[in-house]
């Protein structure tokens, strides 16, 4: 008995699904037919748009690529999901990587015009032509391969010339007829500036591709297309990800050096050599639910971003003035991707929620700090960037099939956290070179303070002076000694306040950092209980069983209860008094309760605690040690294995002060190494998400730095401990 067997039938309308009805917009449309011509080794297309008239309206698209043979038109274009380009990912001649793999992309001419025509001619080849209507392919029931088109007799194409006048002798052109929808001055704006950022500005130079743009609606556009880069930058950054994860870069920085009599101002590059990241350091956090940081699924990849700062007096010696750097901005700003030279949308695209695709926006939002401080942060129009990679070598990063954007996985989320690394670097490195420009940019409250009383004591030895001889001076500075008594106090008040939020802070962290251990105890609780009253419900009643569950439930409930309590005793009043105590007892205590939930993550928690006193304040020593403790526990839930934790106290005279210090070190795999300042500032994290974005609150080493400063003391934080980690320490005066 033969067996019967069946096959597939392809509607003409599948074709407008994959054409017509997937192109996002007409611009795209274009896009994607110009990426057919740079995948064709063309070195020149051009692109005339008529839109004006109703009756000639067209859009003409022509390359001197290598064109194609009859065969090819037969047995390559018209075979739909078919592209050459899956066996040959490099063109024929000029060697590029190819960008399209899909075989649809010549049925973007659908979302453009109606009809079609298509005539090229190959090397050693007839001129071949093409005549398609798409709207045969609108009638339902019609099958795929029953719809024809009609070969152009003696074709002849219309090539693009070069710069001689010498017409191409190999190329394709596509006249594209009986438009869908006007084109519109927006839209030809909006056109002409996808073709400009179509190649990243970097590498232009490398891989010959220029674009000639024609339109009869916004005319004064018309002419080359060519990327462009400004010289105003004040800091490059030009980095390159190796295969195993490191990240090896250098940064420069414009310097303007000043001007000798009657010269005019010039500039110096200042650079920064032989930099690296260690794959730990990037930090690309915990991906598809796993503990541990996910290995590099990159491979290599290339980094060039620029800083600019929009202001006049940086732009000196640049030759550019205000205006043409913000123009240039306005138009180039974000960090785009590149695959194989070709632009990936919508990544750096400013008009579309998706183009941030690094959070830079919200980031500088949350923290507006200036470059003097050390949480400076960049923000999305100060940076034109490109991220190149290869289909090849980057074979983890995948097109959606929307043709828009890369499929969101891990290897997306690294590359966001190793971008976000190399954006950290040039904020490091420009705070760095802005602070020895500009120093003491920055006064905390403490300064304020010891200025009013400094003024306060001068102008009450003023006033003895002046009573004599000019009473109503006198009287003045009296009245003005008065306001800076209540401002010494307010001063002090808001000391004092600032105290209490730094513990309550602090518990607030550790609830967050711990949270998972608390839920578990929660329903540890619900469970215990839920199976008691079964088991007493049963017949017969499974007494022992029940108590055993009541018990397990009383010790969750204990471990919750334990919580409430750590808080409770946090913000107890006589932990804001300053007075004489054993800092070993208090840190004995508090790292006892630590312990616990320490252990449930399997964290090895050790202490070499010194008999250490001191006067000082309770709650200030706490809200070290809790976030300390707590920044290390999340550091060390990255490593798989040998997880562990060191608290030391020790006696210490620093600058030959007498004091004590209080260090924690872990196993985990460090912070980046150039952020040493950074990481004590308020709001900065380097945890992030499973999709490599921001999500520490940025408060703990903060809260740290304000409480030791506060107490006159010095806070530090290293990699390379002796448990492998990094090391955070901070000294009191005793």
């Amino acid at each position: 008995m033969s067996i019967i067997k069946k096959r597939f039938k392809v509607d003409a309308r599948a074709l407008l699904t994959l054409g017509r009805d997937s192109i996002k917009d007409h611009t795209t449309a274009i896009i994607e037919l110009v990426k057919n011509s740079y995948d064709a080794d063309a070195s020149i297309v051009e692109i005339k748009i008529k839109s004006e008239s109703a009756k000639a309206n067209f859009i003409r698209i022509a390359d001197n690529g290598f064109g194609m043979s009859e065969a090819v038109v037969e047995n390559n274009w018209l075979r739909i999901g078919y592209s050459e380009k899956r066996s040959r990912p490099k063109s024929k001649g000029l060697r590029r990587d190819t960008t399209g793999e899909k075989g649809i992309g010549r049925l973007s001419a659908d979302r453009l015009g109606r009809k079609l025509k298509i005539i090229s001619k190959a090397s050693r080849s007839p001129a071949v032509g093409l005549e398609v209507d798409w709207t045969m392919f609108e009638s339902a029931g019609r099958e795929l391969g029953d719809i024809e088109f009609p070969l152009i007799q003696n074709p002849s194409p219309k090539l693009p010339e070069d710069d001689q006048g010498l017409a191409s002798k190999t190329g394709t052109e596509l006249l594209i007829t009986d438009l869908r929808q006007k084109w519109t001055a927006d839209d030809v704006k909006r056109l002409q500036q996808e073709l400009s950022l179509l190649l990243p500005p970097y590498a232009a130079a490398a891989n010959f591709f220029s674009i000639r743009f024609e339109n009869d609606v916004v005319p004064e556009l018309n002419g080359a297309i060519v990327p462009t880069v400004s010289a105003a930058a004040e800091v490059t950054f030009d980095g390159k990800l190796e295969a195993s994860g490191v990240l090896r870069f250098s940064l420069t920085r414009r310097s303007t050096v000043a001007p000798v009599p009657s010269d005019r101002p010039r500039t110096v590059p200042r650079l920064l050599r032989d930099k690296s990241l260690q794959w730990s350091q990037i930090n690309p956090g915990l991906a598809s639910g796993k503990a541990a940081p996910v290995p590099s699924v990159l491979g290599p990849l290339d980094i060039k971003l620029s800083f600019y700062l929009r202001k006049a007096d940086s732009l000196d010696g640049s030759g550019i003035n205000l205006g043409q750097l913000r123009s240039f901005l306005d138009n180039n700003a974000g960090v785009r991707i590149y695959r194989d030279m070709i632009r990936v949308k919508p990544y750096g695209d400013p008009t579309t929620p998706e183009g941030d695709w690094l959070g830079l926006s919200e980031r500088r939002a949350r923290n507006p700090a200036g470059a003097g401080r050390d949480d400076f942060r960049v923000a999305s129009t100060q940076i034109v960037g490109a991220v190149l990679i290869s289909k090849t070598r980057n074979k983890k990063l995948i097109d959606s099939s929307s043709r828009e954007g890369l499929i969101d996985g891990d290897a997306l989320r690294q590359l966001r956290s190793v971008v976000m690394a190399a954006i950290s670097q040039i904020e490091a490195f420009y705070h760095a070179a802005f602070s020895k420009d500009n120093p003491g940019a920055d006064t905390p409250v403490a300064k304020a303070k010891v200025a009013v009383v400094n003024l306060r004591s001068e102008l009450t030895n003023l006033r003895a002076d002046l009573s004599s001889k000019v009473p109503l001076t006198a009287a003045q500075v009296s009245s003005v000694i008065e306001i800076l008594k209540v401002a010494e106090k307010d001063i002090e008040e808001l000391a004092s306040q600032n105290t209490v939020y730094r513990g309550l802070a602090s518990v607030g962290i550790a609830a967050a950092v711990f949270g998972h251990e608390t839920e578990t105890a929660v329903d540890m609780v619900q469970g215990g209980l839920t199976l008691a009253r079964l088991s007493l419900q049963a017949q017969p009643a499974k007494v022992e069983v029940a108590l055993a569950e009541l018990n397990t439930a009383e010790s969750s409930l204990q471990q919750v209860a334990s919580w409430g309590k750590f808080a409770l005793r946090r913000v107890n009043k006589d932990k804001r008094q300053k007075r004489k105590m054993s800092i070993k007892v208090l840190m004995e205590a508090i790292l006892t309760e630590l312990a616990a939930p320490l252990r449930e993550s399997n964290i090895e928690l050790t202490r070499k605690l010194e008999d250490v006193s001191a006067r000082t304040f309770a709650m200030d020593i706490e809200a070290v040690v809790v976030n300390f403790v707590t920044n290390s526990y999340f550091a060390v839930k990255k490593v798989k294995s040998g997880r562990k934790i060191e608290v030391v106290l020790k006696s210490r005279v620093l600058g030959g002060v007498e004091g004590f210090e209080i260090s924690v070190m872990d196993s985990g795999p460090g912070f980046q190494g150039d952020l040493g300042k950074a990481i004590w500032e308020p709001l900065f994290s380097t945890r992030t998400d499973n999709k490599g974005r921001q999500n520490g609150t940025g408060l703990g080493l903060s809260i740290v730095k304000s409480a030791v400063e506060e107490l006159g003391g010095k806070v530090d934080g290293r990699n390379g401990s002796r448990l492998g980690g990094a090391l955070f320490s901070a000294w009191f005066p005793g």
